[in-house]
């Protein structure tokens, strides 16, 4: 069976729980969702134990089939929890996935999960078993074009009332991510409930709201400024920020700057790559900072780095301290390199 995102909710109370799912997708924040749902799920049907495993680099697929086999030492039923990586399951992960769907655990329920999948992925044998077995639910990227009305939705469902301009300037300033505008619109909740927001009630609520706010974190890095880079990364989790919403804006940046110093290294006018990237002036400078600092090799390394950081904070390969890894981050890219 497959579902859409929107539909797992109401899945889950008509149907109730099945045996196996599979959710996958590049859009972090409805994945984490509807995982949080299906787990939520689990718990109220009794399955009080949750096994995570982590399917990285050198993973023993015997684990999952041994954990399969095994009865519950503190439940009756568990919710066991596999993690697909990047590079997928490979050969004896898809034997054993295949295996799973096969033969599936009695009682258990197993939730397998993944970021986006390309054509092979979906033409290869463990997702047609998945997809045959169990129920599958892919998470796709909300457009630019339909972000406002996806905050306006998310607005009605914590009781606000957004318009339209209100929630347009909204998708701008996140730049189009689904992860910092639902952070702004859980803020929303909190300091106007029930309220009907315009587009000046938001801007002030948005001023009142921001002492510390990840784009200033990252301006400060860029510009070499660490104390105040630090400052704010206190300030930020302090203020309980989400870790992946913070490496969205570092990693945005690098992005950025990696592209920057590679085509000015082969003779373009930064200004010129300014104006086709559309970057205003107030961003202009704290990248002009960063590349006179920092080689295009140094600035991929830390590329990678924050690439690494924010994969293991979301549960795929390595895991890291979210906090510690933003901290060297900041200090290197503050720093030079």
């Amino acid at each position: 069976m497959r579902l859409k995102a929107e539909e797992v909710e109401a899945h889950l109370r008509r149907r109730g729980l099945a045996a196996l799912y599979f959710v996958s997708g590049d859009e972090p924040l409805r994945r984490t969702e509807i995982v949080a749902a299906i787990r939520d799920a689990a718990l109220a049907g009794g399955h009080a134990e949750r096994v995570v495993l982590y399917a990285d680099a050198g993973f023993d697929w015997q684990a999952l089939r041994h954990h399969l086999d095994s009865p519950s030492l503190f439940s009756a039923t568990r919710l066991i929890e596999l993690r697909l990586g990047e590079s997928g399951p490979g050969v004896q992960g898809s034997k054993a996935i295949i295996a799973c769907a096969e033969r599936p655990p009695t009682g258990d329920v197993v939730l397998i999960t993944a970021s986006g999948l390309d054509a092979k992925a979906r033409q290869s044998a463990w997702y047609r078993a998945l997809d045959k077995a169990g129920v599958l639910i892919e998470t796709r990227p909300v457009s630019p074009a339909m972000l406002p009305r996806w905050i306006m939705e998310r607005a009605r469902r914590l009781g606000l009332t957004l318009e339209h301009e209100a929630a347009a300037f909204l998708s701008e300033r996140v730049e189009n991510n689904p992860l910092a505008a639902n952070q702004e619109i859980e803020k929303l909740a909190l300091s106007a409930p029930g309220g009907r927001i315009g587009l000046a009630e938001l801007q002030g609520a948005i001023a009142d709201n921001s002492r510390y706010d990840a784009f200033d974190l990252v301006a400060a890095a860029l510009a070499g400024r660490l104390d105040q880079s630090l400052k704010v990364l206190r300030g930020l989790r302090a203020e309980a920020a989400e870790p992946v919403m913070i490496l969205w804006a570092i990693l945005r940046e690098l992005r950025l700057a990696c592209r920057l110093s590679w085509r000015s290294g082969r003779g373009e006018a930064l200004e010129a790559l300014f104006a086709e990237h559309h970057i205003w002036p107030a961003r202009q400078g704290p990248l002009r900072d960063a590349l006179k600092r920092h080689t295009s090799t140094g600035l991929w390394a830390l590329l990678l780095l924050a690439g690494r950081a924010e994969r293991g904070i979301k549960g795929i390969g390595e895991r890291h301290d979210p906090w510690l890894a933003l901290d060297e981050i900041c200090m290197r890219l503050a720093g030079r390199g």
